[in-house]
């Protein structure tokens, strides 16, 4: 069948496809799974340095190929016959078209001139550069300088950063979706739960995460918290044999007792990330958790910290309210009888909410700091700065980084228009609001409700989790690029405070300040 009669066959409407004579041609030939740095224009001139017995390059992701020449040199009948000839001792080709055009090469090396690896730096992981750095080479010393001037990067792999990156973009997904709000099928538990952890369960807190499917941070994230996981997933029905096989395979999470993976299976265009949260909330094993989106990476050993942190505190309220009973004892009092030392000591314990001080890398590839002195050493070389605090300050500036960095309590700050911070709190306390779908206002409105609810809001010192940096979500273009998005979205903050205000009094009013914030998040 010819190329023009498979476009009729397809009639795919309003495409008009027009076909040349390809034999006077020259074609510069690109894999799809390639990123170009440089101008390609300095690679086609490299046609003027072949000769006339010199073809085409070695690697099939990027050549060079002279149609006339090749032709002329009878490569059809040259390929055909190294095929036939190999296949009598192996029985197919692990790269396909790559074995047979090394195979070709092989048996007559005349029909290739090579090219600067700058080219083609692969980024498979059974790369070796050393067959790069010879002594034309444009770079000769370190891998990571060579990838650096590297004008095409190619990634020649089976598992691709897109299939983690951009799982939204699934042709599946194009499938028109009904406008209404859809059911949700949610498997409670993917895993098994170890008799061991649910017989003795941790009483202090759980890492909670969701995720948009970026599992390749799990297992950085497994390898610094050594507590209880919690971690709710948006995933197809194919997706779960995919996370199953990627959990098996990865011994720091197959080898766990205490990771709980819990799924809520895809259902229409938006991404419910806080019915997310609130599953993993659900679900959580322990009295505390910590409340972190998938792109953070916590501090190593943060849950041991915690732990005792939460313990100290818990403790403490304990002591005080007996020191304070028995001095109402002492004095005459009769504990059964409303006094105003009780009713102190009920104003001191109003619900926490411990705020955990967020960061933010651009790099790619960080030597994590695994305390403060050595974030605060980052931070000054510029390395890490505070989360967002050059697009959107207001999300996090009521931590104080200020005062932070020269802490060693803990100490209040207040609740600010606009605080989004990631919290530690009892797995009792209130549920995120679903109505806010994707990107925009999801944390906003939590911190919101718990400062209604009368929390206090407690900076811990000597704990961070850093944001590592990733290619922006399907949610955060649709909230950049949809006006239609943003009023909704508006329209949702207004109906939130003002159901604050019928359910909490007319205190909660003051969040209404929100409307004239129209780039708010």
């Amino acid at each position: 069948m010819s190329i023009k009669v498979l476009f009729q066959s397809w009639r795919i409407e309003g495409l008009m496809a027009h076909f040349y004579n390809i034999e006077p041609y020259l074609i510069l030939f690109l894999d799809l799974d390639i990123v170009i740095t440089c101008n390609l224009k300095n690679l086609w001139n490299y046609f003027d340095e072949f000769s006339d017995d010199e073809d085409r390059g070695f690697n099939t992701g990027v050549a060079l190929m002279n149609i006339r020449k090749m032709r002329r040199n009878a490569w059809g009948d040259h390929w055909r016959n190294v095929t036939k000839h190999s296949l009598q001792r192996l029985s197919y080709t692990a790269l396909a078209d790559q074995d047979i055009v090394n195979a070709a090469l092989f048996y007559d090396s005349r029909r290739v001139k090579r090219l600067p690896c700058k080219w083609n730096v692969q980024l498979a992981d059974s790369v070796d550069y050393a067959n790069c750095l010879r002594k034309n080479d444009f770079y000769t010393k370190f891998e990571d300088v060579f990838c650096e001037n590297a004008c095409i990067l190619h990634w020649n792999k089976p598992i691709k950063p897109a299939d983690a990156t951009f799982p939204g973009h699934d042709a599946e997904l194009q499938n028109v979706q009904k406008p209404t709000t859809p059911s949700t099928r949610v498997h409670p538990l993917l895993n098994q739960y170890s008799k061991l952890f649910k017989e003795h369960r941790l009483q202090s807190n759980i890492l909670f995460l969701n995720s948009n499917y970026r599992l390749h941070r799990l297992e950085e994230m497994a390898s610094h918290w050594d507590g209880p996981i919690s971690l709710a997933l948006y995933v197809t029905d194919k997706e779960v044999l995919l996370l199953t096989e990627y959990i098996q395979n990865i011994p720091i999470l197959s080898n766990r007792q205490d990771l709980f993976i819990h799924l809520m299976f895809k259902e229409g265009n938006f991404y419910p990330i806080n019915a997310l949260r609130n599953i993993a909330m659900e679900y959580a094993t322990t009295d505390y958790v910590f409340l972190v989106d998938f792109d953070f990476i916590p501090t190593p050993r943060m849950h041991t910290y915690l732990s005792d942190t939460l313990t100290s505190q818990i403790s403490k309220v304990i002591m005080e309210l007996k020191d304070k009973k028995q001095t109402g004892q002492n004095k005459g009092i009769k504990t059964s009888t409303p006094s105003k030392t009780k009713v102190t000591w009920e104003k001191d314990s109003r619900p926490v909410a411990y705020v955990i001080p967020a960061f933010e890398t651009f790099y790619t590839q960080i030597n994590f700091p695994i305390n403060k002195s050595e974030l605060l050493n980052q931070i000054k070389t510029g390395v890490v700065k505070p989360f967002r605090i050059d697009v959107w300050p207001a999300g996090h500036q009521a931590t104080n980084y200020t005062h932070w960095y020269n802490s060693s309590v803990p100490y209040e700050v207040k609740w600010e228009a606009d605080f989004e911070p990631y919290v530690v709190v009892k797995k009792t306390a209130a549920r995120f609001d679903t109505r806010f779908l994707g990107f925009g206002w999801n944390k906003v409105a939590y911190a919101m409700l718990l400062d209604t609810l009368g929390y206090r809001f407690l900076v811990l010192p000597e704990v961070f989790v850093i944001h590592l940096p990733h290619s922006p979500s399907m949610d955060v273009s649709r909230f950049r690029n949809s006006p239609f998005f943003r009023m909704c979205l508006e329209r949702f903050k207004v109906e939130f405070i003002k159901e604050l205000a019928h359910n909490y009094g007319v205190r909660s009013l003051k969040y209404l300040q929100f409307r004239q914030r129209p780039n708010g998040l």
